[in-house]
C-alpha cells in the first residue's frame, strides 16, 4: 500500500508522541519505586552535599560524575523530587546523600621528619624506612621518639605536626569524588600534635581526632591536641578558628584563645582562656653558632614554656623541642643557616597558649687558629712559657684559655680578646700539667670554635745548693753541700779550669757529700747542681776553688839523689 506524504507525517508524529509518553510513564514508575525505596534510607542521612546546577548540567551527567554505580540519575531525581529531568534550571540546588557519593581513599604525604620516627602498617608489620615525600596510608601508625617529629599533609593541604613522644593511628583519609569533601579520622594514643586544617566548606566534611577521653572535631582551624596516657588527660587548645570537644555526651565549643581539659570518664571542662604569647621582640636576629641562646621576659601565672626550633623558613621540619621551667633556652650548637624559633607558655593545667615566632640566622664562625708552640705533650723548664699560634684570615682577635683539667672547668687564664698571635703568662706557673686552646674572634666580636687543646707540663727546677767549700786531709778530700728544694739527686763536677771543660769528675749522687782520695797537687774547681725527677738540672752552686800543695819527698828518696849531687861538680870541671 502506498501512503501519502501527509499520512506519513501524521504517523511519525503519533509514534513520537506515544514513545515520549511511554518514556515518561517509565520514569514516573521508576521514580515512584525509588522514592518508596529511599523513603526510609533518607531518614538516616543526616547531611547532604549541596550542588548548584550550572549551565549544561543534567541529571544523567551529574549522576555519572558523582554517584556510585548503584545510584543512578533516577534515584537522584526522586531524592530531589524533580518532576521533569529535562527542566532542571541552572542555579537549582541538588542534594546528594553522602552515602551515594564516590569515596576515594587518599594517602597523606610525609612532608618532613627529624630524629627517631617509625611507621607500622595496619597489620602490625613494620614498614619500609621512611622517606620525605612518602605516603601514609589509612591504618598506618606513626610513632616519634624522644627527639623525633614529623609533618604530614592530607589531600586538602591540611597539615599536622607530630611532636616528640607521640603515637597516632590514621584510621581513615578519603575524598568524596571531585566534590572537595574530605573525611579524616585519627586516633591519638599519646603525645601532642599541632594541626593546621583548611576551612571545611561543606558541612559533610569531617576532620576528627579521637583520644580515649574525648573526640575533637573541627571545621577549619589551627589547634593542638595532647593526650597523657599516664594520667588519662586530654588537652585541646585553639589559636585560630573553632573546635568542638565531646566526651560523656557533652560538647564544648571552643573559640580561638581557649582550651579545654578532659579527664577519662568525665565531660570536658568549661573553656579556659589560654596564656598569651611570650614577648620575643628583644631576641636577636643573628646569633653565633656557639652561642645560640635566647631569653625573654617571664610571663605571670605560667609554670613552664615550650620552645621549638624549626629548620628554614618553611617551618616544616622540627629540629628540637624542649620544655623549660625558666624563660631561657640554649640551642648550641646549630649549623650555620636560617631557623625559626617558636615559644609558648604553659599554665598550671598543662594548657599551652598562643605561640610567638622569631626568625633568626646562625652565622658561620671563623675557623680556629693552628697552635704552633709549645709542642703538644712537651715538658717545659720555663714557668712562663710562650704560647704561639697562626693567624687565620678575617680575624679580629683571639680568645685564649689555659686550664688545669681537660674539660676546662678550672680555668687558670681566660683572655677573651687578645690581638697578638702569642701569649706569655704574667706570673710563673706552678709545676704541673696544663692544657690550653685558642678560638678566633671575627671583626664583629663573634667567637668561633676553640682549637683542639694542647698539653704541656711545667717542671720545677731545683734550687742552687750551698757549697761551703772543700776539706782536704793528708789522704782524703771531703766535699759536702746543703739540700736543694725540688732536687732528687745532685751532680758534682771537678775540673782544672773554671769553664769545666774536660772535667776530671762528673758524677750523679743521691747524698749531699762526696769523699775521695786527694788528687795530685795543683789548683781545682768544684760545683754542685740539683736534678729534679725528670733529670733536669737547676742552677749550680757557687764555684769553689782550692789548691793542693806539692808533697815533700821522704828522706829515703833524698838519699838516692846524694850521689848525683856529689858527681855533678866533677862532671862540670871535666867539660871545661
Amino acid at each position: 500500500m502506498i501512503t501519502s506524504v501527509a499520512e506519513s507525517d501524521l504517523a511519525r508524529v503519533a509514534l513520537r508522541a506515544r514513545t515520549t509518553m511511554r518514556a515518561r510513564v517509565r520514569g514516573w514508575l521508576v521514580g515512584i519505586a525509588a522514592g518508596c525505596t529511599l523513603a526510609c534510607a533518607s531518614v538516616a542521612q543526616a547531611q547532604d552535599w549541596i550542588y548548584a546546577v550550572r549551565p549544561g548540567d543534567n541529571l544523567w551527567k551529574l549522576a555519572e560524575q558523582y554517584l556510585l554505580p548503584e545510584y543512578d540519575w533516577a534515584r537522584l531525581r526522586a531524592y530531589n523530587e524533580i518532576a521533569d529531568p529535562d527542566l532542571v534550571q541552572p542555579g537549582t540546588r541538588l542534594r546528594f546523600p553522602i552515602a551515594w557519593l564516590k569515596q576515594q581513599p587518599t594517602p597523606a604525604i610525609l612532608v618532613q621528619f627529624s630524629g627517631a620516627v617509625e611507621r607500622t602498617r595496619a597489620d602490625g608489620e613494620p614498614s619500609a624506612p621512611l622517606a620525605t615525600g612518602g605516603k601514609v596510608l589509612a591504618g598506618d601508625i606513626i610513632r616519634t621518639g624522644e627527639d623525633g617529629s614529623a609533618t604530614i599533609e592530607f589531600a586538602d593541604q591540611s597539615r599536622i605536626l607530630l611532636q616528640p613522644n607521640t603515637a597516632i593511628t590514621f584510621d581513615s583519609m578519603s575524598v568524596h569524588g571531585t566534590t572537595g569533601m574530605v573525611d579524616t579520622n585519627m586516633r591519638l594514643h599519646r603525645g601532642r600534635i599541632e594541626n593546621e586544617v583548611r576551612p571545611l566548606t561543606n558541612p559533610a566534611s569531617r576532620y576528627r581526632i579521637v583520644t580515649p577521653p574525648a573526640v575533637a572535631a573541627v571545621r577549619g582551624t589551627a589547634f593542638r591536641v595532647g593526650y597523657d596516657a599516664a594520667t588519662e588527660i586530654a588537652l585541646g587548645e585553639v589559636t585560630e578558628g573553632g573546635l568542638g570537644v565531646s566526651a560523656e555526651g557533652v560538647t564544648r565549643d571552643l573559640a580561638a584563645g581557649f582550651g579545654v581539659v578532659t579527664r577519662r570518664g568525665e565531660p570536658p571542662s568549661e573553656p579556659i582562656r589560654l596564656p598569651p604569647a611570650p614577648d620575643v621582640s628583644g631576641l636577636p636576629a643573628r646569633v653565633p653558632q656557639l652561642r645560640a641562646a635566647f631569653s625573654w621576659p617571664a610571663l605571670p601565672g605560667v609554670v613552664a614554656y615550650r620552645a621549638q626550633v624549626f629548620q628554614g623558613a618553611t617551618r616544616d621540619r622540627l629540629l628540637r623541642e624542649r620544655t623549660l621551667s625558666e624563660p631561657v633556652v640554649d640551642w648550641t650548637p646549630l649549623q650555620a643557616g636560617r631557623y625559626h624559633l617558636r615559644l609558648r607558655a604553659i599554665d598550671a593545667l598543662g594548657l599551652e597558649g598562643f605561640h610567638a615566632g622569631h626568625d633568626f640566622d646562625v652565622d658561620q664562625p671563623v675557623p680556629p687558629p693552628a697552635l704552633t708552640g709549645p709542642v703538644d705533650g712537651s715538658t717545659l723548664l720555663s714557668a712562663r712559657p710562650a704560647l704561639r699560634w697562626e693567624v687565620p684570615a678575617e680575624v679580629g682577635g683571639f680568645h685564649l684559655q689555659l686550664a688545669g683539667d681537660a674539660r676546662f672547668e678550672r680555668l687558670l687564664i681566660d683572655e677573651p680578646m687578645l690581638v697578638d698571635w702569642r701569649f706569655q703568662p704574667a706570673s710563673a706557673l706552678a709545676p704541673g700539667e696544663y692544657l690550653w686552646r685558642v678560638a678566633s674572634v671575627d671583626r664583629r666580636g663573634i667567637r668561633g670554635e676553640f682549637s683542639a687543646p694542647r698539653r704541656f707540663s711545667v717542671t720545677a727546677l731545683p734550687a742552687a745548693p750551698a757549697l761551703p767549700g772543700v776539706v782536704t786531709e793528708p789522704a782524703k778530700m771531703q766535699i759536702s753541700w746543703s739540700k736543694a728544694a725540688h732536687a732528687k739527686t745532685y751532680r758534682l763536677q771537678l775540673a782544672r779550669n773554671r769553664a769545666f771543660r774536660h772535667p776530671l769528675l762528673d758524677v750523679e749522687l743521691e747524698e749531699t757529700q762526696l769523699s775521695a782520695n786527694v788528687p795530685p797537687w795543683g789548683t781545682y774547681y768544684v760545683r754542685v747542681s740539683g736534678l729534679n725527677g725528670d733529670g733536669v738540672g737547676g742552677p749550680p752552686s757557687r764555684i769553689r776553688q782550692f789548691t793542693l800543695p806539692a808533697s815533700v819527698p821522704s828522706p829515703k828518696l833524698l838519699l838516692l839523689f846524694i850521689p848525683i849531687l856529689v858527681l855533678l861538680p866533677f862532671q862540670f870541671r871535666r867539660r871545661r
